[in-house]
């Protein structure tokens, strides 16, 4: 699963927290959660590694895992300002709307990414279709 999210240090602390509490550890020996809310830590893993996500995964069941974004094109706060919130299970989701979700695709340029994007226009304009009815 892939994620965005606000780096200020308050977040990462509940983010390290929520991940080790479900078992969750960086898949990276030598990094740690903590320093995604330093800037200069940040910058270095993505320009000197080449890191483009921060992957946590589960020890136990190694196809689990949750990526977090350090690059893609969208602004954090603007993003959730337009977040839409769903329910499964009790549990409230937040998730970027289709807009922002396809402007993510077609930042990242992958070659599923763009196939999906074509679903999310016919998904959004059959939606669109029956929102006037």
């Amino acid at each position: 699963m892939d994620v965005i999210i606000s780096f200020d240090s308050e977040n990462i602390r509940k983010v390290q927290k929520a991940m080790a509490s479900l078992g969750y550890v960086p898949r990276l020996q030598g990094v740690k959660a903590k320093d995604l809310a330093n800037k200069v830590i940040l910058e270095d893993w993505i320009k000197n590694r080449n890191m483009l996500v921060f992957t946590f995964f589960q020890p136990v069941s190694h196809y689990r895992q949750l990526d977090i974004l350090l690059v893609h094109p969208l602004d954090f706060k603007a993003a959730y300002s337009r977040k839409i919130t769903t329910k499964a299970e009790g549990i409230k989701i937040n998730t970027v709307c289709a807009d922002d979700l396809i402007e993510m695709k077609e930042y990242s340029g992958r070659k599923q990414d763009l196939s999906d994007i074509e679903h999310l226009k016919r998904a959004a304009k059959i939606n669109g279709d029956k929102k006037k009815k």
